[in-house]
Parts: structure tokens; sequence; C-alpha cells
């Protein structure tokens, strides 16, 4: 597989957007477990953005992210290391918890948007990772990044999820082997604080329709590859 760069926004409801309701058992399946997890309400949009070196290969493939949960009965997650290279260099991390899934969506400023067919783009499920102890860490880089809302420079730490992709609902895996890494992010220094959108940004995607507002970037996520 071979995923592109996001930038992934904090969002809010906007005061006039629909309510997200909850959705439980959804089956997930991905390269590290598979399981039911619930949906528990919304939390980031990833746009495509062009970061260094690495370009944007599909500029509409946009992501909400949703926070998951396992369902009850659910094994427990079991920890596993993974080796992962991407633009920024190799990373051993250990993988904590499943943590997110990320939902291929449509976005519209100012409008009604209207759900990627079924199998149009990838899904991916996110683990909250820590560095594995005794090996190289990543420390901190600056970088820039150019996506449809804003293009500065950000200062990014060590990554903070793990992104596989996934199946989900037996829907099948989009981009089979995909990986991305994301770093958690803050604006670099002397940029302008993230200029809030607000009542414009609608989404939709396979669990509903969204109407939020930006708030600040968190996190840029880079594709990799996990190394046996």
């Amino acid at each position: 597989g071979c995923p592109q760069p996001f930038v992934c926004y904090v969002t809010k409801r906007s005061m006039d957007g629909p309510k997200f309701e909850p959705v439980p058992g959804i089956e997930l399946a991905d390269a590290i477990e598979s399981g039911t997890f619930d949906l528990r309400k919304t939390s980031e949009l990833c746009v495509p953005a062009d970061v260094e070196s690495v370009e944007v290969a599909d500029g509409e493939e946009r992501q909400v992210s949703y926070k998951i949960k396992a369902s009850p009965g659910q094994a427990k997650h079991r920890k596993r290391r993974v080796v992962v290279e991407d633009a920024l260099g190799t990373h051993w991390l250990d993988t904590k918890k499943p943590a997110a899934l990320f939902a291929a969506a449509d976005l519209e400023l100012g409008g009604p948007a209207t759900p990627p067919a079924p199998g149009a783009s990838p899904h991916y499920k996110c683990y909250t990772t820590a560095q594995s102890k005794g090996f190289p860490k990543f420390g901190s880089a600056l970088v820039s990044a150019a996506d449809e809302f804003e293009d500065r420079s950000y200062q990014i730490f060590a990554p903070k999820r793990l992104c596989f992709a996934a199946d989900v609902s037996g829907e099948g895996i989009i981009e089979a082997g995909a990986v991305l890494t994301c770093y958690r992010a803050r604006r670099g220094p002397g940029e302008p604080r993230h200029e809030r959108i607000e009542d414009l940004v609608h989404t939709a995607d396979q669990f509903g329709s969204l109407q939020v507002d930006t708030k600040r970037v968190s996190t840029i996520c880079l594709p990799a590859r996990e190394i046996p």
C-alpha cells in the first residue's frame, strides 16, 4: 500500500451541526488484530498535505477520526513492537491500545457532503504508541506542510499513533500493508495561530454527516512501511 501524508485538525461540532450518535459493534481488522469496537465520538479531521518531499497523491481523500473503544467482552490488546520507516527515519514503537478509526470521508465547504462509495478510499485503525526502550529515539523536527486550509511550518515530536489500513465491517482492506506514522505537532517558531474555520466544514462518511469547526493542528501523519 502507498498512503499519503495528512495534517490532522482537532475539531468540535459546529453550533448548527448534527450531533454524532455513537455507533456500537463495528468489526475492525488490520495487520495487528481484529475485533469489535464502539465508535464513541469524533475528534479530528485529517486532510491531505504536502509534507516536505512527500506529496499528496489524492487531494479528495480526507479522513474523519473517531475515538474507539473495544466492545464489551473483547480481548485486551496485546502490546506489539513494530519497526517502521518513513521519510524521517526508522522508528521502534510499541503499540499500547487501539485509539481511533480514520474513516474515509468527503468534505465540502458551505454545503452538504456525500459519503465516498464503499471501497473507494482506505480506512485506518490507529494505536497509541510509545518509543521502544533500548532503541534509537526520535526527538523532534521542523517540517513544512501545505494543505487545503493552511501552509506553514510545524515542530513535530515522537510518533503518538501508528495507523494500519483496516477492514471495516467486511468491506475489505484498501491499500493492504499501508501504514501511517502520526507525529504530535505544534506550529513552528514564528508561525501564526491557526485561524479557526467555523460553520463551513461539512463532512460525510459511512457513519453519518457532520458539520465541524477546526480548532488547531494536532498531528501530522506520514506514509510509512513496516520493516519485518
